[in-house]
């Protein structure tokens, strides 16, 4: 479609709020379909450059609502590329927020992102990503709970460095049963550690959790 040409421009745009404004508007072509993916809005090869410039609009972006906004149309568009850009795009930026901290950041759009993807491969039954998945919601569980040691979160990032952790533990989980390839999780040892990262998010001490989860964290990587 026409429109296609148009939405690139936008997403590769130098500006913000002009990545923004297409992804909001790619979001919304999307989901016309009374909120559900339209299979057949656009072709294979569209697809494969939108996938592409969405992971372009959010390179080193700092406007959260952009970034949460592109996530939301990566997790509509109906092909499973999309899912694997989606964890290349999480880890990338897991990256960056290990070496430079943003306690400003709800981190709305990665919380989404992170559970849109753990949900699809889970409820495929599809462990080929499993290593990955592992990985990036163990990168993310560690970076919750050191900025929850922080105290400085306003209530809304608190609640979602909460959430990320929960996923990043489901993630986790997911890596380690039987069927997964994840090895490295599937020890016995990895089993006890992830008991004790458990127990001490419910226990909310975030020190003890992120010893925890980066032990788990080192052995998938």
């Amino acid at each position: 479609p026409r429109v296609v040409p148009l939405l690139l421009s936008g997403l590769k745009d130098s500006a913000p709020a002009v990545r923004y404004a297409a992804a909001k508007s790619l979001y919304t072509l999307l989901t016309l379909n009374n909120g559900e993916p339209a299979a057949n809005v656009f072709d294979a090869d569209a697809y494969t450059g939108l996938i592409n410039g969405l992971g372009e609009a959010m390179s080193g972006a700092a406007n959260e609502a952009l970034v949460r906004e592109a996530f939301l149309a990566l997790a509509k568009i109906p092909v499973p590329d999309a899912r694997q850009k989606t964890l290349d795009i999480l880890m990338r930026r897991a990256a960056m927020l290990q070496t430079t901290p943003d306690l400003t950041a709800s981190l709305a759009g990665e919380t989404d992102a992170l559970r849109t993807v753990v949900l699809f491969y889970a409820t495929q039954g599809d462990y080929s990503r499993a290593r990955q998945l592992a990985e990036a919601g163990l990168a993310y569980l560690v970076i919750s709970v050191r900025d929850l040691q922080t105290g400085k979160l306003d209530v809304n990032a608190r609640k979602q460095r909460q959430l990320l952790v929960q996923v990043g533990l489901t993630a986790a989980e997911f890596a380690a049963k039987e069927a997964s390839s994840v090895t490295p999780l599937q020890t016995p040892e990895a089993a006890a550690e992830i008991e004790r990262l458990k127990t001490t998010v419910k226990m909310s001490n975030w020190l003890e959790a992120q010893l925890h989860g980066q032990q788990l964290l080192d052995l998938v990587k």
